[in-house]
């Protein structure tokens, strides 16, 4: 198992790579590009021609995303 320092690559990163590059050719400007990994391969999730400026979620959405989280992946955090 990848141990939560290790910053290297992980498996099948460069099929990431490979599917972000093309799908932002074919979208012909800045394009932020959200793919996961899955067993199966790149997993595509969305688009979006903003690079994340926006002001983040409000504290209230922030909690409640956390809790989530939480209950649902309680050894992750």
């Amino acid at each position: 198992a990848r141990q939560p320092d290790d910053w290297s690559p992980p498996p099948g990163a460069d099929g990431l790579i490979a599917a972000a590059e093309r799908l932002g050719r074919a979208y012909g400007t800045y394009v932020r590009v959200d793919l996961y990994l899955s067993a199966a391969g790149p997993v595509f999730g969305e688009f979006s021609p903003t690079s994340g400026l926006r002001g983040g979620f409000l504290p209230a959405a922030d909690r409640w995303l956390g809790d989530v989280w939480q209950r649902q992946i309680p050894d992750a955090v």
